[in-house]
């Protein structure tokens, strides 16, 4: 799958707190090796954070779980990963990304209706989505915790493809 001319994005969400899990998700995605990690929100805590990789760029928006967006900004900081509040308007690749949790529908459809990204990622609803409006393509990854199934995603920036992993 991954070959190395692909733009590869981890992506994830709603991992709140579950540190055993989580650390399932990241193993998971490790073997393919993410140019990016992004995370979609509920985060839980300041020690999922640190759980990311330190060797490639992790972007993070705050969840409505996440009770201590201050907390989560130090600890993204202090970790050398990218904190981005409520929403992440990012261009990576060639690509310009929105990341946001998606628990504020105005917030989100906004981002979807302007037109303005090719990419709009959220999480929220601990389902998978996959839907192209317009020019944006609309993508959650799941969740990791209270989920059925769990699952992280890959999404490659060049064709815009994506590939559900699934862990227990």
């Amino acid at each position: 799958m991954n070959n190395g001319n692909e733009y590869w994005l981890a992506v994830l969400s709603d991992t709140h707190g579950h540190e055993r899990l989580t650390k399932a998700a990241l193993a998971a995605l490790k073997p393919y090796r993410p140019k990016a990690y992004f995370h979609a929100g509920d985060i839980g805590s300041e020690t999922i954070i640190r759980m990311f990789p330190n060797d490639r760029p992790c972007y993070f928006v705050h969840g409505n779980c996440d009770r201590y967006p201050e907390v989560m900004a130090k600890a993204a900081e202090d970790a050398g990963h990218h904190w981005h509040g409520e929403l992440a308007k990012l261009s990576l690749n060639g690509r310009k990304i929105a990341l946001v949790h998606g628990d504020q529908p105005r917030m989100l459809a906004n981002a979807i209706d302007s037109q303005q990204f090719d990419l709009v990622i959220h999480g929220h609803t601990h389902q998978t989505r996959v839907e192209q409006k317009g020019k944006t393509l609309i993508f959650n990854p799941g969740a990791v915790y209270r989920a059925n199934p769990r699952s992280v995603a890959l999404l490659d920036l060049d064709a815009l493809r994506h590939e559900y992993l699934y862990f227990c």
